[in-house]
């Protein structure tokens, strides 16, 4: 499922038209990203988790130059799903 289909479901399932259906799905994903940029997890109960790790500075190998390079450190967003997410989808 891509972001349009998605849409149209949303707009199936709530009444709502396109263009509202897309406005509210691109605000949740605004919404989302504005709190992981500000060093906050998002929860939503039964579904999952919406956080930001740490990746740590490390050497990795180049095996064209056949040397090592550094990669910085930075931070990574993650998903972690809940339980019930889980078990509808196994």
């Amino acid at each position: 499922m891509n972001k349009r289909t998605l849409i149209e479901e949303l707009s199936k399932k709530t009444n709502l038209t396109l263009k509202e259906s897309k406005n509210a799905i691109e605000e949740f994903q605004n919404i989302i990203v504005e709190a992981l940029k500000r060093g906050d997890s998002v929860n939503l109960i039964n579904f999952g988790c919406f956080r930001v790790v740490e990746r740590k500075a490390r050497m990795v190998y180049n095996p064209i130059q056949k040397r090592f390079d550094k990669h910085n450190a930075k931070r990574v967003p993650i998903f972690k799903s809940g339980i019930k997410l889980k078990n509808e989808v196994a």
